[in-house]
């Protein structure tokens, strides 16, 4: 009962959802120069704060500089220093419109990227920063995780640009550069736009970069994710100390021990299944389509079943590993430090982390408050580490921006027959920047037109030969192309 098909690995599970042309008016081969161009650059967060080396950063910048001239020409460009510090890093572009009284839409990507596991460089088929594009792939540490989006953004308002047409509605392109770590550009960059005054009618950031095969749920045909909303992300530390000593006199336990039994009684607690607004809204767009299995017998093709079978449809959809974490908050232990160095001694202070991710609704307050009470007989302390964020608020999915995105992707993502891929209100399960820019845009949406499937986005997001298929990267241009016209020159 899998949310998401699993096409064959390699990219052939999307080359049906891929148009034959691409982008109209885009060279495909010296766009996708350009995108392993990006990517040869090392732009690592975690190591540049660790460094205080940012020339990576301000390389690439030149890079886009150099290769998007219309772009810069036209735009205000504005370099931010994040609260973490590291100097102005994040990067915002205005290019304006002629109509003051039309709110800008925004278009978002991030400059970061992860690092490549030390030792794993000669894995590769091409080396992660190598830039490589071979007429079929982009390969490169970035090609999906998003400097796809970055390029694609860039190439779509150059050749907007080149059609001599001005503005009607603005454009802010918003690009932070620590999204994969602290995330402070975002934050830095929202709080620029808030300054100014400046409120994005809607907002586009990354998405989950699939097209899902509804056969897991038990219906024919496809769709494609809009996440309205993000669950919560948040690491607690536990912490436990005892006298250490010879093993053969446990008497009261361990600190290990103790760690231990908390930590089975979080993941014991955690996990009640709830149907959260997002998730209802993509069920009730998919139930006239799914026919068959458990969630075809409890919904029986009515959208109206679902608000009414919310408890028995997160029930059933939390015992299925694809669907699990739409419906459950998470927790899963992760670290562990402060044993002994032998089997035959007593450990004495030790500590352990488990994360967890939120869905909406809950706190970080709730969350570590619970935990709290429920390890208090065993002397455990509990504490929230940084880098913890809330819950996301939930946007609108009946908005202007989700009409102008089923536009925009409707001639381009279509079954075999021609029907259009529905785009899907849904959640996230990750984290991004959009959460970010929650104060000045209530209309903050997930979504990436640069499919891959649903092998190569397991494989290749943050793993070994990440790569992205040229036709793929054409298409996402062609898509955001298509949104900016619709939404700024008419």
């Amino acid at each position: 009962m899998g949310a998401h098909g699993a096409p064959p690995a390699g990219g052939d599970g999307v080359l049906a959802f891929l148009a034959g042309d691409g982008c109209p008016g885009l060279d495909g081969p010296a766009a996708a120069r350009r995108l392993a161009g990006l990517l040869s650059f090392p732009t690592v967060a975690t190591g540049a704060y660790g460094s205080g080396d940012w020339g990576a950063f301000e390389e690439q910048r030149a890079y886009l500089r150099s290769h998007y001239p219309r772009v810069f020409s036209a735009a205000t460009e504005t370099l931010v220093e994040g609260a973490a510090g590291g100097g102005p890093q994040a990067l915002l572009l205005e290019l304006p419109g002629r109509d003051p009284g039309l709110d800008p839409v925004m278009l978002m990507a991030h400059q970061d990227v992860v690092p490549c596991m030390p030792g794993t460089e000669d894995h590769w088929t091409h080396g992660p920063f190598s830039g490589t594009a071979d007429g079929t792939w982009v390969w490169g540490r970035g090609a999906i995780d998003m400097k796809v989006q970055l390029a694609g953004i860039l190439e779509a308002l150059e050749l907007v640009l080149a059609e001599g047409r001005p503005l009607r509605r603005g454009v802010v392109v918003a690009c932070g550069h620590d999204e994969e770590c602290l995330q402070e550009g975002a934050r830095a960059l929202a709080r620029t736009l808030g300054s100014r005054g400046v409120r994005p009618v809607f907002l586009v950031d990354e998405g989950d970069y699939l097209v899902h095969d509804l056969a897991g749920l038990g219906g024919d045909g496809h769709w494609m994710g809009v996440a309205v909303a993000e669950k919560g992300y948040a690491d607690l530390w536990l912490s436990a100390a005892s006298a250490g000593g010879h093993s053969s006199n446990p008497v009261g336990g361990t600190s290990l021990g103790r760690l231990c039994r908390a930590v089975s009684r979080i993941l014991d607690a955690v996990g009640e299944p709830r149907l959260t607004g997002p998730v209802a809204a993509m069920f009730r767009e998919l139930a006239p389509r799914i026919s068959r299995g458990p969630v075809a017998d409890l919904l029986q093709g009515d959208p109206g079943r679902v608000d009414a079978c919310a408890t028995e449809l997160a029930t059933l959809l939390a015992r299925d590993p694809e669907t699990y974490p739409l419906v459950c908050t998470t927790a899963a232990p992760t670290m562990m430090e402060g044993g002994a160095s032998v089997p035959n001694v007593m450990p004495q202070d030790m500590g352990a982390a488990v994360n967890f991710r939120l869905l909406p609704g809950e706190t970080l307050e709730g969350l570590v408050s619970a935990v709290r009470e429920l390890v208090a007989d065993l002397g455990v302390e509990v504490a929230l580490m940084g880098g913890s964020n809330p819950p996301s608020a939930v946007s609108r999915w009946d908005g202007w921006g989700m009409e102008r995105l089923r536009q925009a992707a409707a001639p381009l993502f279509t079954e075999p027959d021609g029907t259009p891929v529905p785009l899907v209100p849904t959640l996230a399960v990750g984290a991004s920047d959009a959460r970010m820019y929650e104060g000045v845009c209530d209309q903050c949406l997930r979504f990436s037109a640069f499919v891959v499937d649903a092998g190569e986005s397991s494989r290749g997001v943050h793993g070994t030969d990440e790569r992205v298929l040229e036709r793929s990267f054409t298409q996402g241009a062609a898509f955001l192309r298509r949104l900016v016209e619709a939404c700024c020159l008419h």
